[in-house]
């Protein structure tokens, strides 16, 4: 991935275009081709290489499924870096405030092994089937 993933003055390179973008930064990237959901994976391709930097994965199984196919041809030993928890899947499977609790553990945990930043991906699956739990839906969860 080059010199550009690594953490550095307060930027991390975005991966989706050239550019770098300060840390914690929220980001939306919406995507429509196979093209642009490929775009979106070099997001965690760059925090995958570097290191020091940890990825979570959120979305719905088809997604997640893609993500981990083009992962596995792009980043070598993506199973020792998913052991070594710098890649927590996790799925659309509960309610929003476990989905909250969940992402919260998986943050926590990479502040605990030091990272330098945390890149979180999540595909919501709009437009798919309402997302778990009473009274859940996208404002609750970001």
């Amino acid at each position: 991935m080059g010199t550009g993933s690594k953490a550095s003055s307060g930027k991390i390179a975005l991966g989706i275009t050239e550019d770098e973008v300060p840390l914690g930064s929220h980001l939306l990237h919406f995507w429509r081709t196979d093209e642009e959901f490929g775009s979106g994976v070099r997001f965690l391709q760059f925090g995958i290489a570097d290191q020091s930097q940890f990825c979570v994965l959120f979305g719905h199984d088809e997604a997640n499924r893609r993500m981990l196919e083009i992962l596995s041809k792009t980043s070598d030993n993506l199973d020792r870096v998913i052991a070594k928890g710098r890649l927590v899947i996790l799925c659309r499977d509960c309610s929003a405030s476990v989905t909250l609790a969940r992402i919260e553990d998986a943050f926590s945990a990479a502040v605990r092994k030091g990272a330098t930043a945390i890149r979180c991906l999540g595909n919501l699956g709009m437009g798919r089937e309402p997302l778990p739990g009473r009274g859940a839906d996208i404002e609750e969860l970001f």
